[in-house]
């Protein structure tokens, strides 16, 4: 099955504790993936562990689940995700600059399914070019 990763950097004049903070709100995830609904956020001690979210597309809903699988306080956040068509891996690195905080951002993104293989170079094009974006609207959504 194909598979692409992207990378993206951003920064952010809020200090690293308060970007943290912030990637533990399921809501703000929403931009990353182009999610329309998030349901069942599951969270221990203050770390966000997973959620169930719905992305409309075409006017087909498809549903998936992001599951944190790497969380290393103010430092690093790496989510899994899993739909029926393609999964992915968002990788979150945050770096202090002074007062404010630098995110690189990576996307490995790879087809579960023949009918996103089929259209993949239509898919990587769409999700790569648009990264720059849903990391600035997610850092826009940050409080």
């Amino acid at each position: 099955m194909p598979s692409d990763v992207f990378h993206h950097r951003a920064t952010t004049p809020l200090d690293v504790d308060d970007v943290w903070a912030q990637l533990q709100e399921p809501s703000k995830w929403k931009a990353m993936g182009g999610i329309d609904e998030i349901h069942d956020p599951h969270m221990e001690a203050d770390l966000l562990k997973g959620f169930a979210f719905t992305s409309r597309i075409a006017g087909t809903a498809y549903r998936g689940r992001a599951t944190t699988t790497e969380a290393v306080h103010g430092q690093k956040m790496v989510v899994a995700v899993d739909t029926s068509e393609l999964k992915a891996v968002l990788t979150v690195e945050l770096t202090p600059i002074d007062a404010s905080t630098q995110l690189d951002v990576s996307m490995a993104l790879s087809s579960k399914s023949f009918l996103a293989s089929m259209m993949w170079g239509l898919v990587s094009s769409t999700v790569g070019s648009g990264l720059p974006e849903r990391t600035a609207e997610m850092i826009d959504a940050f409080d």
